[in-house]
């Protein structure tokens, strides 16, 4: 079985690395309302719900006899280390820190107890926020990752005791980064996205407890409605009251995904996606180089977009454009464009860049503001 238990990116990058060869079919959405909906009190499809289900999922099995231990350092304030073990580890130095062991009931009970007592001050009152997570805890945006993952990881059980292998079979490849959804050669989305369908065990045709969570379309382009290929033949015109539609085109995160030819080897494009390219009025993207920052520091920031650079594009033609742009753009905030274009060369001679869809050394990097371009070639 193909299908995808764990859907969770951890970057942008990894989303890249693994799109299939071929693509069908793109869908992209914002699960909205994750902070200000998901109830945390001790109520159906709460956030309680979804942290007992991911510690009895940690303590089952091996551990399940086991504590987890945690070194808490006093130097940094900061937790790191943990350890399965039935002993306490020991001591790196006990006036560096100490361990703090967790059994699963304790560890559940603590993290109950930090997400139903948010208090927020505002002025000279104390407000307890007791609708939705509460934003700006470092532990927040974990909550909302394990308060989805429960779901998606439940779907594909689901799928699987209800041996419905044809459906498993269209979610290998989807992607969720905290709350920006993508799914490749799915199926259509109203099929899964419907608020309508009743969420019961024996229903393999929902994912999300959409009357908490909202679903936020973001495809930018869709095929004609009666496109079809081979692994959609099957399908019919209307789901529910419901049009049935296909993507063909979405932006995610940083880049923009375009199939091209359906169903063909690379028949798809991937270029970078600015959003403050599509605002009404100009934005300051960098630092003016005479800003009383490192020079170190500043070249730094700029030879740092590179990588971003090469994994948004899926041709080099088009990071050759980005790297002159930003080499232009940085010129006229006061960067020397010759260092700038070493700099970034060195990376790409010297940088490893597994996954890209070209040859990294068909990209070359030219100032249109005088000729400081020393273009790398194959």
């Amino acid at each position: 079985m193909d299908s995808n238990f764990y859907p969770a990116a951890s970057s942008p990058f990894e989303v890249f690395l693994n799109l299939p060869d071929q693509l069908t079919s793109v869908f992209v959405a914002d699960i909205t309302k994750c902070f200000e909906k998901i109830p945390v009190q001790d109520v159906p499809n709460s956030l309680q719900t979804a942290i007992c289900w991911l510690f009895n999922l940690a303590f089952r099995g091996r551990h399940a006899a086991t504590l987890l231990y945690v070194w808490w350092s006093y130097k940094s304030g900061k937790a790191s280390s943990p350890k399965w073990t039935k002993a306490q580890p020991p001591n790196k130095r006990s006036d560096d820190g100490v361990w703090f062991g967790f059994s699963k009931d304790r560890i559940i009970s603590l993290s109950i107890w930090l997400a139903t007592h948010a208090y927020t001050q505002c002025g000279d009152r104390v407000w307890l926020q007791i609708i939705g997570i509460a934003m700006g805890f470092a532990c927040s945006p974990v909550w909302c990752n394990v308060y989805l993952l429960m779901y998606e990881f439940q779907f594909v059980d689901r799928l699987a005791k209800l041996e419905r292998f044809d459906l498993l079979s269209l979610f290998k490849y989807w992607f969720r980064y905290i709350d920006d959804l993508s799914l490749f050669n799915g199926p259509p989305f109203q099929w899964f996205f419907n608020p309508l369908t009743p969420r019961t065990d024996t229903n393999p045709y929902w994912i999300y407890p959409l009357d908490i969570v909202s679903m936020k379309v973001e495809i930018t382009t869709y095929f004609p409605q009666y496109y079809t290929s081979d692994i959609y033949l099957n399908f019919v015109d209307s789901w529910h009251g419901q049009t049935l539609t296909i993507g063909r085109a979405a932006h995610y995160l940083n880049f923009h995904i375009h199939i091209d030819t359906p169903g063909e080897p690379n028949g798809y494009t991937i270029t970078r996606y600015v959003k403050k390219r599509d605002l009404k009025f100009s934005t300051i993207t960098y630092l003016m180089y005479r800003s009383n920052r490192p020079v170190s520091t500043l070249y730094g920031t700029a030879v740092s977009q590179l990588v971003p650079f090469l994994y948004a594009h899926s041709s080099a033609v088009d990071v050759s454009t980005e790297l002159t742009s930003l080499v232009d753009t940085l010129k006229s905030k006061g960067f020397n464009p010759k260092v700038l274009i070493d700099k970034l060369n060195t990376q790409l001679v010297n940088g490893s860049f597994p996954g890209l869809k070209f040859c990294v050394t068909d990209v070359a990097i030219v100032s249109t503001h005088r000729k400081y371009g020393r273009p790398l070639h194959c």
